[in-house]
């Protein structure tokens, strides 16, 4: 996925991953364990999907608020902006 760059691109991407969970498991018969399974992996990936917008998405959020604020924005290891 390539980098997301506005809110709205976020909340774009996150409802097309909720939309594919949805259309995945519309009409799915689940009759053996191996079904489970597979599901189970789909949903496990799809949701480090929506993970990544969400980091994506704070990241845009704390950028904007360091921009509206004025307010320094140190990075985490070298203390350097």
């Amino acid at each position: 996925m390539e980098k997301l760059a506005t809110k709205a691109q976020c909340l774009y991407a996150a409802n097309l991953v909720l939309n594919d969970i949805n259309m995945s498991l519309i009409d799915k018969k689940l009759e053996s364990r191996d079904d489970i399974i597979a599901v189970a992996n789909m949903l496990r990936t799809k949701s480090n999907e929506l993970i990544n917008i969400d980091y994506e998405l704070s990241e845009i959020e704390l950028f904007e608020f360091v921009e509206e604020n004025n307010v320094p924005f140190f990075g985490q290891r070298s203390g350097q902006p």
